[in-house]
């Protein structure tokens, strides 16, 4: 193994150890260890996902004024301000999205209720269980407990705070696995409680 492989190894074993302690602080009740060591684990999880993506060329977007394209990697890089988001926060019983638009060069924020949280989580269980890769569109719609459609933006709202909390592993285009299906629920509630609150 050359050193490089073993750094990835390290790497990884990191995240998935940043992951059970997540689930771990989750059961205690310790919250702001939750979003803290979550945060951890996503940055250690985009630097696995770099890694391997070391060997692809990604086209540059010279149109984004929140990137630049490196000329020696061949890469485009993030620049402060794409850094920044997306970002979460809880307002009552509703959990925002703020983004940043390209197009608008401005803010924007989305928004999803905590009841279609829970009823969109007991979907992704029952869709992802032993360790199986679910896709949007095997997910989608999802009904609540009335049989009435949840809005896809508001799920999508919801998959995107999960996967930026490290509750969820996104796989590319065919996406998302549990990595701890018998935590979710509880983590779920947890990383919420511990969210900012305006």
């Amino acid at each position: 193994m050359s050193a490089q492989e073993h750094a990835t190894a390290i790497i990884r074993d990191t995240e998935t150890s940043l992951r059970r302690l997540v689930a771990e602080a989750a059961s205690t009740g310790d919250y702001a260890a939750v979003v803290t060591i979550a945060s951890w684990a996503r940055v250690v999880g985009d630097l696995t996902k770099s890694i391997s993506h070391d060997r692809e060329v990604t086209k540059p977007d010279r149109s984004s004024p929140t990137s630049s394209y490196d000329t020696r990697s061949g890469r485009t890089q993030k620049t402060a301000t794409q850094g920044k988001y997306p970002r979460f926060i809880r307002r009552d019983d509703h959990l925002i999205r703020i983004a940043w638009s390209k197009r608008g060069k401005g803010e924007y924020q989305q928004k999803a209720e905590y009841k279609p949280l829970q009823t969109l989580v007991e979907a992704i269980i029952n869709s992802g269980g032993d360790g199986r890769i679910f896709s949007t569109d095997h997910l989608l719609p999802v009904l609540d407990e009335n049989g009435d459609e949840i809005p896809n933006y508001k799920a999508y709202v919801c998959l995107s705070w999960m996967k930026h909390m490290g509750l969820l592993d996104q796989h590319g285009r065919r996406g998302y696995s549990i990595p701890r299906i018998n935590e979710l629920r509880a983590s779920v509630e947890s990383v919420w409680r511990a969210l900012p609150a305006t």
